[in-house]
């Protein structure tokens, strides 16, 4: 599992549509069902209840959803950090008021 996995999981979790979720994602819903498919083959369980009308997330799924967030928050934080560094270098500003 990577992390596109992980924001692709994330963004049905999220929108609680397969869908909506490829719109956002700029991907084919049947790609985005067969990488969740493969998600679940790897878990050894189902992540997802599909309905008509919404998904909704089992318990395994649930807890995938709190860590998924947690993990792509700590990922953009990250490379925003990466970004900062490769722009002005990393150091340390000590400023003296009187």
């Amino acid at each position: 599992m990577d992390i596109r996995h992980l924001k692709y999981f994330e963004s049905i979790a999220r929108n609680k549509n397969f869908t909506k979720a490829a719109e956002e994602l700029f991907i084919s819903q049947p790609s985005l069902s067969n990488m969740i498919k493969k998600m679940e083959e790897n878990f050894g369980s189902k992540l997802i209840e599909r309905t008509t009308r919404e998904v909704i997330l089992t318990e395994m799924g649930e807890a995938l959803y709190v860590h998924a967030k947690k993990i792509l928050g700590l990922y953009t934080i990250t490379l925003k950090e990466m970004e900062e560094i490769k722009k002005i270098g990393k150091g340390e500003i000590h400023i003296g008021i009187i």
